[in-house]
């Protein structure tokens, strides 16, 4: 009997090939208006919030998170078509907020070559939090090792995604990343036990650092510390990298 080989499709996505993305997501309906581009900084405060519920959801542009902001949320958007003009929503009940930030939809219009749209947000450190990141088409960086997080949601679309977890855990934390089309780099701190489950699906995952254990895969830091990330990856079409920042990767 011969063996059996899982096919692997990988996508380097430059801007071309993103831009033809594009084209090909959003025919048919009358074009967006291309303006000038503007810059808008926006602020949140965290209220009377002991924890808070975190959406950001991007439909077409880049964007790059981090912790480090004196209120909840400091944002910086930048931004060409008007109708991407972000919105943002917060509310604060019982104790518990919830945080929106969203890109209105096209509505089936088509989106000019030149368009721009990219995100700079910066997260409160301290409060208790959990995120979810919803990409549509761009790429992403995401440097979230610093953050109170207790649960972690990234939907990659198509585009690159860099999802840093490198810090100093205090608490627990359950991540799940839903790849797309295109790459996703997950960097872990070798310091903290991870758990991870996987699916496959017809693109890869390729790991550093873990072996087996039964049904699933854990780093040596395992049950040796008082923390421990729970990983739940769906590889999608591309590829997703775990390991530490310096990967040298084996696929499973």
């Amino acid at each position: 009997m011969g063996r059996m080989h899982s096919r692997t499709i990988v996508l380097a996505l430059t801007p071309i090939v993103l831009s033809a993305f594009i084209a090909g997501c959003t025919r048919g309906g009358p074009p967006l208006t291309l303006g000038e581009l503007v810059t808008e900084r926006e602020t949140v405060a965290l209220g009377d919030a002991r924890s808070v519920t975190v959406e950001m959801d991007v439909g077409i542009g880049e964007l790059t998170i981090s912790g480090g902001a004196e209120d909840l949320l400091e944002a910086e958007f930048e931004y060409n078509v008007a109708e991407w003009k972000p919105v943002i929503e917060y509310r604060v009940n019982d104790g518990r907020g919830r945080l929106i930030v969203r890109q209105p939809p096209n509505d089936g219009r088509r989106v000019p070559k030149r368009a721009d749209n990219a995100w700079t947000i910066v997260l409160n450190d301290d409060v208790p939090m959990t995120l979810t990141v919803d990409v549509g088409i761009g790429d992403s960086h995401l440097e979230l090792g610093s953050l109170s997080l207790s649960d972690l949601d990234v939907d990659a679309g198509i585009g690159n995604v860099t999802v840093d977890l490198t810090g100093s855990w205090s608490n627990d934390v359950s991540v799940n990343v839903d790849g797309g089309i295109g790459n996703v780099d997950l960097e872990l701190p070798p310091d903290v036990g991870v758990r991870l489950e996987r699916d496959v699906g017809i693109g890869s995952i390729e790991i550093e650092g873990f072996h087996r254990k039964g049904d699933v895969f854990v780093n040596d830091a395992f049950g040796q510390t008082d923390v421990t990330i729970d990983l739940n990856i769906d590889a999608g079409i591309g590829r997703i990298r775990v390991g530490p920042p310096s990967m040298g990767m084996a696929s499973i």
